[in-house]
């Protein structure tokens, strides 16, 4: 179980990585990569701009994520007699760490997608665009 665990963990940091890098290059105002440059048809275009400011938020809540699959895998893992341990404390702290920052990263990148706020999580060349419900708001 706790293979699976950390090859998920794994995949996410990866997934993560990739998305805080595609940020990154938004924040450089350089061209993002494919995936985040088109524009997708689920998604009003007011959205899927707020997506592309707010990826390094996301890549952030990736990261966290795996470190929560990862860090609840050594915490719940039992010992060889079937007693629960508590774990190493590093591995508690991690899942504390991951506990407390995936909704503080979650509604960072909410609030960036839908109100363009906080400014300064913004990139600079994107912060005049409309968050994606005030633009909505100004449809009807």
């Amino acid at each position: 179980m706790v293979y699976f665990l950390a090859l998920f963990a794994l995949f996410l940091a990866a997934w993560g990585t990739a998305t805080i890098r595609a940020g990154l290059k938004v924040w450089r105002n350089q061209t993002p990569p494919k995936w985040a440059a088109r524009s997708n048809p689920m998604f009003r275009e007011a959205v899927w701009q707020g997506v592309r400011r707010a990826l390094v938020p996301m890549g952030v809540f990736q990261w966290l994520l795996g470190i929560l699959f990862l860090a609840a895998g050594i915490v719940i893992n039992n010992d060889p007699s079937g007693t629960p341990s508590p774990g190493p404390l590093w591995a508690n702290l991690l899942l504390w760490l991951a506990i407390l920052g995936l909704p503080t990263s979650g509604w960072l990148a909410f609030s960036i997608v839908s109100f363009n706020r906080p400014q300064f999580l913004v990139p600079r060349h994107l912060r005049n665009q409309l968050g994606s419900k005030t633009a909505k708001r100004q449809e009807v």
